[in-house]
């Protein structure tokens, strides 16, 4: 059995199953028997710490009863009662994760090296569920473990960032410590940490500002000045002293952390000119900061391959797809490849969510460019301008269709964490995660008012850079993300962008690629797999399940329409369900998968946030025509949709344009149909637009909308099937027959 006070007070048999510990007070006798870790607690504080200052009239009887049924819930054996009170006898110190956080930190205190030592502190902080004995915090039995927990919990934060900051990711780190400081700004040792990992990445004036501000802070609110300590650090930064960004010697540092092998001074990257051609003899690792694989890419081998003879051809792909459907691995899958060829070597099957990793500079070879490419990619328009000049073309390259050599790297930016923002806002995310500092060389000239354009300066450091950049999340900030894209591509005629979106950036020679959805038989392996790591033993060999459970898991992936983060969520489920009772319980799936990974983006933690995500970007109007398309039963046609869809808040006239947006949007699939194009939801996108249509409609004239127009199309029909068109509205009415149900349903009610 394990038990849970790192975060909600939490119960796990021995097979990893929820325990359901009842009652509010057996749950907080639990808690305060927990938190005295094992030792005993007496009747009378256990009676104080239940029930206060208004104890029952029978308070050890009451006790007794409690006790009794903590009993029922853990073993009569758990709850042990002695002559001192009462206390709960633990198998093993590693039974409370709060005793395993401890002795991974104790663990990591002994390992000299850096990396191996941020290994084992991820490993702890990786534990926590949310604030320790988070549904208790106000009560006084807890506080105090509450508050040993906490600071031990930030003094190890502080322990890894100086782990991890010695082996060289002090880009990554200079963003992360920044919301940390803001919840802790007095703390000192965190603010240092904060200055060396800006001060490394190349962000001089931040460092300083950083330093000012906690200066600032002392001074008003405690009336004290910095430590020396504090103090020496920013004379060093002031002197630029190079033990700052010095890595200890034997240090072992991830590939893909070190931002700059060889520096431009000022600009963290490698030195080497636009017309130097990169050779495997010669050429060091071309830098990156691509985020690091956790599980091998299955699947997906067609989708790298075409994506690959893009990018050999295009200087702006974007990658597009509903959320949730794997683009932000596939980018970087892509990146890496273009990097390292042959690092990703994916078996059929599907891909997960999280990124690969590993270096190397790419080798000239030639293949034709794919913009035919099946899965979906077509260009925008044509290219502007003459290669090479500060016209550049977005669209093809001057290498033709010969792999890019890409000495200056390939580098991730997410773009998920701006919530808005202008092209300047972005600008500056991009610099710093190439690690390009406000006083690097720029021919940019400053402003009267002390200040360089962001855009104009990071354009200005790149001109002669030959590389990638992964722009991530596009969606939200899709004007300010074009407006950006379209001025380095211009300056920059080296550079090549790989952007993920759900909606193309819109710009002239555009390549756009769709990720689609997983076919059923990769789909199946993605799942069988995460569940496999979720329930160990968990597989579909015929010696180890039935074809129900086939059946079952068949099904699953069906209805969650082959996305692959919906089907990681349900996956997790399957030690606690089974797949059969997975299956079945999908109709209610927004409350069912709700358990997203440790560490993922909270837009990624459940299904209903994954789409949430998207909902938020919409208009009113792409609201309205999203929700109203719910209400087909199996999708429909343009004139279906302008029929239905029109109405309070929307023209019929609008509807075609706000169809179109959504199928931009990846929100609205469009296939072909008897009559043209047919449009229709993913069924998690189905159902969350019928909740959406239930609580912020009139249904009753939504469905009214519905019943007339098929009742039109039945009429229109019943003559033509005795004629010589019966075989095309034969073939027309299978087509609607989802919707006829529907329709006859709303006219029976």
């Amino acid at each position: 059995m394990r038990f849970g006070v790192l975060g909600p007070l939490a119960v796990w048999d021995d097979e990893g199953a929820a325990v359901r510990v009842p009652e509010a007070k057996v749950r907080a006798l639990l808690a305060d028997l927990l938190a005295h870790d094992g030792g005993p607690v007496s009747a009378d504080r256990l009676i104080h710490d239940l029930w206060g200052d208004r104890p029952p009239s029978r308070p050890a009887g009451s006790l007794q009863a409690k006790v009794s049924q903590l009993r029922r819930a853990l073993g009569r054996d758990r709850v042990v009662h002695q002559p001192s009170g009462y206390r709960l006898r633990l198998e093993d110190t590693d039974e409370v994760d709060a005793a395993r956080f401890r002795d991974l930190v104790d663990r990591a205190g002994g390992v000299p090296d850096p990396g191996a030592r941020a290994a084992l502190l991820t490993e702890a902080l990786e534990l926590w569920r949310g604030p320790a004995y988070a549904d208790f915090a106000d009560r006084e039995f807890v506080r105090g473990a509450v508050q040993r927990l906490t600071e031990q919990r930030l003094s190890v934060l502080e322990e890894q960032a100086e782990a991890r900051l010695a082996t060289g990711e002090q880009v990554l780190l200079a963003g992360e410590l920044a919301d940390l400081v803001a919840r802790h700004p007095l703390r000192e040792r965190l603010r240092a940490l904060q200055i060396r990992a800006l001060y490394a990445a190349g962000r001089q004036s931040e460092a300083l500002a950083a330093y000012e501000d906690l200066r600032a802070r002392l001074v008003a609110e405690l009336g004290v000045d910095p430590s020396p300590e504090l103090t020496s650090l920013h004379q060093a930064v002031l002197r630029q002293d190079p033990e700052l960004t010095a890595i200890p010697q034997g240090a072992t540092v991830p590939a893909s952390s070190h931002p700059h092998p060889t520096p431009v001074s000022g600009t963290g990257l490698s030195a080497a000119p636009a017309g130097t051609p990169a050779t495997a003899a010669e050429a060091p690792p071309a830098p990156s900061n691509l985020p690091v694989c956790l599980t091998p890419l299955i699947g997906r081998r067609d989708a790298l391959d075409r994506l690959a003879e893009l990018l050999r051809g295009a200087r702006l792909v974007t990658l597009t797809g509903p959320g949730g459907v794997g683009k932000s691995r596939l980018a970087v899958a892509a990146a890496e490849e273009l990097r390292n060829p042959g690092a990703h070597e994916p078996t059929t099957g599907p891909s997960a969510q999280e990124s690969p990793t590993g270096p190397r500079a790419l080798h000239p070879t030639t293949g034709p460019s794919a913009h035919g490419a099946a899965a979906g990619p077509h260009t925008h328009g044509a290219a502007v301008g003459p290669p090479h000049t500060h016209g550049a073309a977005v669209g093809p390259s001057t290498h033709g269709a010969a792999e890019p050599v890409l000495p200056d790297g390939t580098w991730f930016v997410e773009f998920s964490g701006v919530r808005t923002g202008t092209a300047a806002d972005l600008a500056q995310l991009v610099a710093a995660s190439l690690g390009i500092s406000d006083h690097a060389p720029s021919a940019v000239p400053v402003s009267a008012t002390g200040t360089r354009s962001p855009v104009h300066h990071l354009a200005a450091v790149l001109r002669d850079r030959r590389m990638l950049l992964v722009l991530d999340n596009c969606e939200h900030v899709v004007d300010a993300a074009a407006e950006l894209a379209t001025l380095l591509l211009r300056t920059a005629p080296g550079l090549r962008v790989l952007a993920t979106s759900q909606e193309p950036l819109g710009l002239p020679g555009e390549e756009v690629f769709l990720v689609e959805p997983l076919p059923t038989a990769d789909a199946v392996q993605l799942f069988t797999q995460r569940a496999a790591a979720a329930a160990p033993g968990f597989s579909l060999a015929p010696d180890s399940c039935d074809d129900s459970d086939r059946a079952a898991v068949t099904e699953i992936c069906r209805r969650l329409d082959g996305i692959p983060l919906a089907l990681e969520l349900a996956a997790t489920r399957v030690r606690a369900l089974g797949v059969r009772e997975l299956s079945a319980r999908l109709g209610d799936r927004f409350r069912l998968l709700t358990s997203g990974r440790r560490g993922a983006p909270e837009r990624q933690q459940t299904l209903r946030a994954v789409i949430d995500w998207s909902w938020e970007l919409l208009s009113a109007p792409e609201r309205i025509v999203l929700r109203r398309l719910a209400a087909f039963g199996d999708g429909c046609d343009l004139r279906a949709a302008e029929a239905v869809c029109a109405g309070d808040g929307v023209a019929d006239f609008e509807v075609p344009d706000l169809v179109i947006r959504l199928v931009e949007r990846s929100l609205v699939v469009v296939g072909d149909g008897p009559t043209g194009p047919r449009y229709r939801l993913l069924e998690s996108v189905a159902a969350y637009a019928t909740e959406r249509l239930h609580e912020m409609e009139d249904l009753t004239a939504v469905r009214d909308r519905h019943l007339r127009h098929y009742l039109a199309l039945a009429e229109r029909a019943e003559p033509e099937l005795r004629g010589a068109g019966q075989r095309s509205w034969l073939v027309r009415l299978d087509a609607e027959a989802g919707n006829l149900r529907v329709a006859l349903d709303e006219a029976l009610r």
